[in-house]
């Protein structure tokens, strides 16, 4: 059907591509941010703990217009550790601003049946990935 690649102008070239970018961020005491992991990529300019289990991430610019799939995840220092899930919050996501925030949460209670915000335990690295496409206008869905 080659017909349907040129009329939707080759999906390859007009978007350029997609682009993923990994990082990492080390979690002290208390939720302090510590080291981005970055590979000199210097994707990421910093990243602040502003209350318990929130994070927000500083991009540097230019800033990608949409971004089409985020993932995150923690590792902790032992598999004992509590079950400490992050979340990248759709609706936080600013192309003006470089900003996005990621959410920590925990169980709540012995029923643990409930999720509460909770900072990973000290050590532990929560890993981030974005992928968006590498156009700055004209994005469609």
């Amino acid at each position: 059907m080659a017909g349907v690649h040129v009329a939707n102008g080759h999906i390859r070239t007009s978007n350029k591509g997609l682009v993923t970018n990994k990082f990492s961020f080390a979690v002290g005491a208390a939720g302090a941010v510590g080291t981005i992991y970055q590979a000199a990529g210097n994707f990421v300019t910093s990243v602040t703990h502003t209350a318990a289990g929130i994070y927000t991430v500083q991009l540097n610019k230019l800033y990608p217009v949409r971004l089409i799939f985020t993932n995150t995840n923690i590792a902790t220092p032992a598999g004992t550790d509590a079950l400490i899930v992050a979340r990248f919050d759709a609706n936080s996501y600013s192309a003006t601003a470089g900003t996005f925030i990621v959410v920590t949460s925990g169980p709540q209670g012995a029923a643990l049946t409930a999720q509460v915000a909770a900072d990973p335990v000290d050590g532990s690295l929560v890993n981030v990935e974005l992928s968006y496409v590498d156009q700055t206008t004209g994005i469609a869905n």
